[in-house]
């Protein structure tokens, strides 16, 4: 019986304008439920048996906290189906991740990998528009997948941005990466409804982390770590945390204030560096 409200409960995340990854995502951490459940009663100690098994299996407490949002909204429908009368994850204690600071680019290394990066052919061209796209708008990777060239206003130097949740944002962006954005426009004569880049959120990664390990030997660097860069630098420079949260399209300040503790060690650094006091004792 579950199977068919499972399949009822994926179009309605379509209907909603879910973008097909995050649909995804939900019908994989819910098939693995179902298969689980099978045809047990959904209770508080079949869902703490799962969580169980859950761990037992190694996933991370990141991935299971996923796994249980997607499982609460798919109980949330069986609700309002009236198939369950009540939600029985509210009695379960959510888990909790230790909060830790968003890894980030110092500004001297994203500057000088950007000003001393030579195009010799069209991958590099490629390359250096993603990493200073990036850099210059603070985009998620689906957001940058998805950038057409009609999304682009050379004239007035902003984009237009579908976000999480189908949301319609009008952003800034920089002259670099417009510049490079004309070129690959040029290069391969795109029509306004051409996506710009033509690759999938998977070579993006890809071609990120290779480009930073080729040109700094830094590695690990995705490109949620330049959105982290971008939020960071911004505040570091002056930017008031409204507006970077409005740059970010942060639905709560709270999300957006992470980065100012990130600019607080920089603070702190130069403190001790400079304060007098600090430096005669």
């Amino acid at each position: 019986m579950l199977e068919h409200y499972f399949n009822e409960f994926l179009e309605h995340l379509k209907s909603l304008n879910y973008s097909k990854n995050t649909i995804l995502s939900y019908e994989n951490d819910l098939k693995e439920f179902l298969s689980f459940v099978k045809d047990k009663q959904i209770d508080r100690q079949l869902l703490r048996n799962y969580f169980i098994e859950l761990f037992n299996k190694g996933y991370s407490q990141r991935t299971i906290i996923r796994k249980r949002a997607s499982l609460n909204s798919f109980i949330k429908f069986l609700m309002k189906k009236k198939i369950i009368k009540e939600n029985p994850l509210i009695l379960i204690s959510k888990i909790k991740l230790p909060k830790s600071l968003p890894k980030v680019i110092s500004q001297n290394q994203i500057n000088k990998i950007l000003d001393s990066w030579e195009i010799k052919n069209f991958d590099d061209l490629l390359n250096k528009a993603i990493i200073e796209t990036l850099y210059s708008t603070g985009l998620r990777a689906s957001e940058l997948c998805s950038l057409k060239v009609k999304d682009v206003d050379f004239q007035n130097k902003q984009i237009k941005v579908i976000g999480k949740g189908s949301k319609l944002a009008i952003i800034p962006i920089g002259k670099k990466a417009l510049y490079l954005i004309r070129l690959i426009i040029q290069e391969k004569n795109l029509k306004d409804d051409d996506f710009i880049f033509q690759i999938s959120r998977f070579q993006l990664y890809y071609r990120v982390k290779k480009s930073f390990l080729k040109l700094s030997q830094i590695s690990g660097i995705h490109p949620h770590i330049l959105r982290h860069s971008f939020a960071t630098h911004l505040l570091d420079n002056g930017a008031d945390i409204r507006s970077v949260q409005v740059l970010l399209r942060h639905k709560n300040l709270s999300t957006t204030q992470i980065y100012t503790h990130v600019s607080l060690k920089k603070i702190k650094e130069s403190y001790e560096k400079f304060h007098p006091r600090n430096k005669s004792f």
